[in-house]
């Protein structure tokens, strides 16, 4: 590491000392720059600030990394810019700029981070828009897909779920369709067909179903709180049934059934009548039950009248 040591000069010195003074001082200085090296970057010795009205640059550079920041004091405002060896750091703290560039892009080793309002991508593969609009013109190949707070994600098996309307040419999944919902049509009219296998809560079918099997679970394994149902109480309801013919106002389809309001006033404590939205419905599954409850209850009775009349 080269030593470097001012000269000293007092003011009554004669000419022979002061020569020597500076041939020695010449001596010193040759030796110093000479023998420079890395160590004798010590902070600041290349520091460079320039200071003009309320703007503040500061050039820093030494043997790690090159630090260039411009402050104004004024608006408060921070450009920086710093390179290292383990990392490249843009920083835009305020200012017009910020409003359409980015605010902090940080680049390293294993990872690029990007922080900023809005970011526009225009490629020959990818165009992504202010709004957000993104088009690929290649494959989307990658882990999970989760957008819109989980109403629409695809997990790494390639499974997908879908919380509201699904609007598509074909529909062909491998492992069959789970909905809660499920309305399939054609050119305005409800036309549905299903061949494989569908799973689901509950299927609201409008129009015709036509499918080779349709099953549903009753297995005992799969229910609890098993009660028996009052054959007299299902009689009673059944009898007060009111079967009607009518259309739907979307399709224009006639069908045959009841009303749930209807059914609503007199189901008692029987779950006859649910709700989807604002709109009600029978879960007209429900019925087979209850229409096996007053038949039972009819026989009964006609059992008795024939032990009376023999």
């Amino acid at each position: 590491m080269a030593v470097y040591k001012p000269i000293q000069i007092d003011g009554d010195e004669d000419v022979k000392t002061l020569m020597k003074k500076l041939y020695r001082f010449n001596e010193d200085l040759r030796y110093t720059m000479s023998n420079l090296d890395l160590a004798d970057n010590c902070p600041g010795v290349l520091d460079k600030i320039d200071e003009r009205d309320d703007m503040l640059r500061t050039i820093k550079w030494d043997a790690d990394q090159l630090h260039i920041q411009y402050d104004d004091l004024e608006t408060a405002t921070t450009t920086s810019l710093r390179q290292s060896e383990d990392a490249i750091n843009l920083l835009v703290s305020r200012g017009s700029v910020v409003d359409t560039l980015i605010t902090r892009l940080d680049i390293y080793k294993e990872s690029i981070t990007l922080k900023s309002k809005q970011i526009e991508i225009d490629a020959n593969n990818m165009i992504l828009d202010r709004d957000g609009n993104t088009v690929f013109t290649g494959n989307v190949t990658g882990g999970s897909i989760y957008i819109a707070n989980g109403r629409f994600w695809v997990n790494q098996n390639g499974d997908c779920y879908i919380d509201d309307e699904l609007i598509t040419e074909t529909l062909n999944p491998s492992d069959g369709i789970f909905a809660a919902n499920l309305e399939v049509y054609n050119d305005e009219e409800y036309v549905i067909y299903i061949t494989d296998t569908i799973n689901a809560g509950e299927a609201y079918i409008s129009g015709e179903l036509n499918c080779r099997q349709v099953r549903q679970r009753s297995d005992r394994r799969v229910k609890k709180n098993i009660t028996g149902l009052n054959q007299s109480k299902c009689a009673k309801i059944v009898s007060q049934l009111q079967p009607k013919s009518f259309r739907f106002i979307d399709s224009g389809i006639p069908s045959i059934g009841f009303e749930a309001q209807d059914v609503y006033r007199i189901q008692d404590d029987l779950p006859l009548v649910g709700r989807n939205g604002a709109y009600l419905e029978i879960p007209y599954g429900n019925c087979t039950a209850l229409l096996a409850g007053a038949i039972q209850d009819n026989q009964r009775r006609i059992d008795r009248l024939k032990r009376m009349v023999m």
